[in-house]
């Protein structure tokens, strides 16, 4: 079991120290654990409510994943990555900061519309949000510079039911993913906001989303999605791997 998508206290959404993510990690039998944190932007304003850590947090980050990653050698594999927003205007200074740092992957994942940050996807999208989203994530797929996708059905959250914005929405998300040979991740942390009722309408993994998903060649990611050693669940990521496999998608970290 291999997961790529993990995130640490810096966020300032997500709970535990990195080390007892990495306990938690061997203790459910994973192989590979990937840091995946959000990563900082320049803009950032240091007065605003934030969802990454700041720019000057990046060393310490970068620091404690190596530090991790040489403690617990042998007993299982430590990767270093990002986890980025389709910010494609800011994607010069993110290389500078990838190459500067040895990054070792980047995931996409979307959030919100513009760096204004003014309003959450998984909370709520709109038909033309969804046009907007798949644009934005377009031109940061187009980059060449991620692994994979991360949680694609996030629009589809807080939205009623799965109709032909949906359909015409993942049609698009996922014949764009199959044009480029990029992954898509199915991302079990959404069943954690689904046990804690936090979700009013689809939910991510969204039903819909995937049954299309079987009609086109796109390789998938099971995420973790990890923002406390909570979220590593040997039974959540199980699960996960067998509803994938039943449908005929190929899984790269069954």
């Amino acid at each position: 079991m291999e997961n790529y998508h993990t995130h640490t206290r810096r966020c300032c959404h997500a709970d535990g120290e990195d080390r007892d993510y990495v306990l938690k990690a061997i203790d459910e039998g994973l192989t590979v654990l990937g840091f995946s944190d959000h990563t900082p932007w320049p803009f950032e304003n240091p007065g605003k409510k934030r969802g990454r850590m700041y720019p000057q947090e990046l060393g310490d980050y970068v620091s404690s994943v190596r530090s991790l990653r040489d403690e617990f050698a042998g007993k299982i594999d430590i990767r270093l990555g990002l986890e980025v927003e389709p910010y494609v205007e800011y994607y010069g200074w993110l290389k500078e900061h990838v190459e500067k740092f040895s990054i070792e992957y980047l995931i996409l994942g979307s959030h919100y519309l513009t760096t204004e940050e003014e309003m959450f996807l998984g909370k709520r999208c709109s038909a033309s949000d969804m046009i907007v989203s798949f644009e934005n994530t377009r031109k940061a797929v187009e980059t060449g510079l991620f692994k994979y996708i991360c949680h694609p059905d996030l629009v589809f959250n807080n939205y009623p039911v799965f109709d032909e914005n949906c359909i015409s929405a993942s049609r698009d998300l996922l014949a764009l993913a199959q044009e480029h040979r990029i992954p898509v991740e199915y991302n079990t942390s959404g069943f954690i906001k689904q046990e804690r009722g936090l979700v009013k309408g689809l939910g991510y993994p969204t039903e819909g989303f995937w049954d299309m998903a079987q009609d086109y060649d796109v390789d998938v990611y099971i995420g973790l999605d990890a923002h406390s050693p909570y979220f590593i669940s040997r039974e959540r990521y199980q699960k996960a791997s067998e509803y994938l496999k039943s449908k005929g998608l190929h899984v790269i970290n069954p």
